[in-house]
């Protein structure tokens, strides 16, 4: 429950500035990231499978106007007493300093979690 709407994902990600839900719904949020020389970054991503306690994957909004195109997920195995969490990222970055950020945000997800 702590994952769905991916509101909570600034606690784990001091990159990401915020996640807001956007006209009422978790399904599409806004995202505001930290870019580079102190600009900030956002884009707008919908949910594009929601398993309760197995999976959670969104994408950016192609109406986003972003350069940089993004998806993740993140899955959950059920040990018993503990739960795996495997998060995934993936991007298609611009060259330049756009490009650079976005790396920095999406390198080792699996470290932050």
């Amino acid at each position: 429950a702590w994952w769905r709407g991916l509101t909570n994902l600034p606690q784990i990600m001091p990159d990401v500035e915020s996640v807001q839900p956007q006209s009422g719904s978790t399904e599409v949020t806004h995202w505001k990231v930290h870019g580079p020389l102190g600009k900030t970054v956002e884009w707008d991503a919908t949910i594009v499978e929601d398993v309760p306690n197995t999976r959670i994957a969104w994408a950016t909004e192609d109406s986003s106007g972003l350069d940089v195109k993004n998806a993740g997920a993140v899955r959950f195995d059920d040990h018993g007493a503990t739960t795996g969490v495997e998060v995934s990222l993936q991007y298609d970055p611009p060259a330049g300093l756009l490009g650079d950020a976005v790396a920095k945000l999406f390198a080792d997800p699996q470290k932050k979690v």
